[in-house]
């Protein structure tokens, strides 16, 4: 399959838009947000506006801000997420590292065959 569309400029990405029925109040503020977010990536969160998934067309009332309203709610959603699963894993490895430590000592990772003593964990030799 060979790709035959012409890569555009930021300008022509928001005329494209803008005649697919999206509406832009601020034609700067939509352009430094394309160019720093990216039309690519705000494609996926405009998808969800579109009527025509052919033509792209979309719905009426749509406007860039709901499109990035969406992009900031979920850039920040992933934020919290991350944040957390930081802390998680944290926790998590000073739980492993206390228990192999109080069972095989300060040193128990220089011992190859410490995990494999363990029924708690899974190691690549006890699989």
């Amino acid at each position: 399959m060979r790709y035959n569309k012409q890569p555009t400029d930021i300008t022509t990405q928001l005329t494209m838009l803008k005649q697919r029925g999206l509406i832009v109040s601020d034609e700067d503020t939509a352009l430094k947000q394309l160019a720093s977010i990216s039309y690519f990536r705000l494609a996926s969160y405009w998808r969800i506006f579109e009527t025509d998934e052919a033509t792209h067309q979309f719905a009426s009332g749509t406007r860039i801000e709901d499109i990035i309203s969406l992009y900031t709610f979920d850039r920040e959603l992933r934020s919290i997420i991350f944040t957390a699963i930081q802390d998680i894993e944290v926790a998590l490895r000073t739980r492993i590292i206390h228990f192999f430590s109080l069972s095989h000592g300060a040193f128990w990772f220089l011992t190859s065959n410490s995990t494999r003593r363990c029924n708690c964990c899974l190691t690549p030799a006890s699989l």
